[in-house]
């Protein structure tokens, strides 16, 4: 609601919507993530047409919330970090060049800080 307004059922995009309103969760801790856009930076290069999608997997692990997918790409320990989206869409990006660009990226961006105050504390993170 907040990126849409009060009014988003009419504003948002229809697959969003559909998914918001006639999906089931499996489980009370499920939640939709979605990609609301991708920050401009090198490494993104060619995927700024990727905005307000659903994240299904990271990796091959379906997501069941924000801080599942947050646990999911930190545990990644491959070359590369998978974002399987809705629509058969794909982000991949290398793994290591990604977490070093991070500080650069908020910066860049006036982003303050890496995650919201709930996932920092169950982290540790800053």
């Amino acid at each position: 609601e907040s990126e849409f307004g009060s009014d988003w059922e009419h504003k948002a995009p229809v697959e969003m919507v559909k998914s918001a309103i006639q999906s089931r969760a499996d489980s009370r801790d499920q939640q939709l993530v979605l990609l609301t856009q991708v920050l401009a930076h090198e490494l993104t290069m060619g995927y700024d047409h990727l905005e307000n999608m659903q994240l299904i997997a990271v990796g091959d692990v379906p997501v069941l919330n924000l801080r599942h997918a947050m646990e999911l790409t930190e545990a990644c320990e491959g070359p590369y970090l998978r974002f399987n989206l809705q629509q058969n869409q794909v982000l991949i990006l290398r793994a290591a060049e990604a977490r070093e660009a991070t500080a650069e990226v908020l910066v860049k961006h006036g982003i303050p800080q890496e995650r919201s105050p709930d996932l920092i504390e169950d982290s540790g993170s800053k």
